[in-house]
């Protein structure tokens, strides 16, 4: 379980060193069949000063993507 945690938050990490390609290319995997939470890089994003707007548009361009 701890080796799935150190995993999963440098995969968040990655996301977010991306910026909004991070949070488009997190919310893909969100919107498919893969099992991953999004809103974390978006929260994450947001409260770094990245445009909320832009993040939204770019959260729900790629979950609706992957969701096709």
């Amino acid at each position: 379980m701890h080796r799935y945690l150190y995993s999963m938050e440098a995969i968040v990490q990655f996301f977010i060193e991306w910026g909004y390609i991070g949070l488009f290319l997190s919310a893909l995997l969100a919107g498919s069949i893969l099992p991953f939470s999004s809103e974390l890089v978006l929260t994450v994003l947001v409260q770094m000063g990245a445009d909320p707007t832009v993040c939204l548009i770019a959260a729900s361009l790629g979950n609706t993507i992957g969701g096709l």
